[in-house]
């Protein structure tokens, strides 16, 4: 794959070039890989020689479970540094969909990020950092109208935690009503040690869809 971006003043803003392979197996089961070579405009600055390769892991060896696992490594721009530069970057995601019955699932997953600095190569550098994010969702089917979808996230990068609930009541195909909320608890613990965990934000909203079908 070959690639050239210019923005609507001619100039030219990213190029790259990806050689990818891929491999199917039995159970449902694939893997593929490739290597990027990219120069790219941002924030002002040119920024060449981004390098990075990548695997990718799909698997489903049981009907009632589906894994990935994605891993990449090498070249990234650190967007957030002054000036945007080059890092030396490793990301891994892995997750799986659990489905014991066809109206139940949940659906773990992990990502873990690091950028470092390639003067000093540590991550204390603004632009630079290290974490993760974990993830569960959760979805059951009351009944063909009735739809619970439920949310948990835990972000290390902010000391975040969020829970998303949302309940789906489908009136017929064309008319659909939601109702959910949204909370956010923040863990204070190392900046603020009399605080430790408490709630940041929190919102209710409900929502009427209607499609009109001409």
């Amino acid at each position: 794959m070959v690639g050239r971006v210019w923005n609507s003043r001619g100039t030219k803003k990213d190029e790259w070039f990806r050689p990818e392979l891929n491999f199917q197996f039995k159970s449902q089961t694939s893997l593929s890989g490739g290597y990027l070579w990219s120069n790219e405009l941002f924030g002002g600055e040119e920024i060449n020689g981004i390098e990075r390769w990548d695997i990718h892991l799909n698997t489903r060896p049981v009907q009632v479970f589906d894994l990935y696992a994605n891993y990449e490594q090498g070249k990234f721009v650190a967007r957030n540094a002054d000036p945007p530069r080059l890092g030396d970057g490793k990301g891994f995601s892995t997750g799986v969909t659990i489905q014991p019955v066809s109206r139940f699932s949940i659906e773990p997953s992990w990502r873990w990020q690091r950028l470092e600095d390639m003067d000093t190569g540590g991550t204390d550098t603004p632009g630079f950092f290290e974490g993760w994010i974990t993830r569960v969702r959760m979805n059951l089917q009351f009944t063909r109208q009735f739809f619970l979808r439920l949310i948990y996230q835990y972000n290390d990068f902010s000391s975040g935690y969020d829970l998303e609930p949302l309940l789906t009541y489908r009136i017929n195909p064309f008319t659909v009503f939601y109702v959910g909320s949204a909370h956010r608890w923040t863990d204070f613990e190392e900046d603020f040690s009399d605080f430790g965990i408490e709630e940041t934000e929190r919102q209710y909203f409900a929502k009427f869809q209607v499609l009109f079908n001409n």
